[in-house]
């Protein structure tokens, strides 16, 4: 493998911002984030997935 050129950005939310109201929380959110990122740096490859919805009538 040649050197990473990958730069991965991971970020989480809650639909309501709930995490502004509960510290415990926004922890628990970064903390899953970071896991997330060293999981995929970890990855000899980048997986990309793309979804498409096509309506005809």
């Amino acid at each position: 493998m040649v050197g990473k050129a990958i730069n991965v950005d991971v970020s989480l939310s809650t639909t309501r911002n709930l995490e502004a109201a509960n510290p415990q929380l926004q922890q628990d959110i970064r903390a899953e984030e970071q896991s997330l990122e060293d999981d995929i740096d970890k990855l000899p490859v980048f997986p990309v997935a793309v979804l498409g919805v096509a309506y005809t009538f």
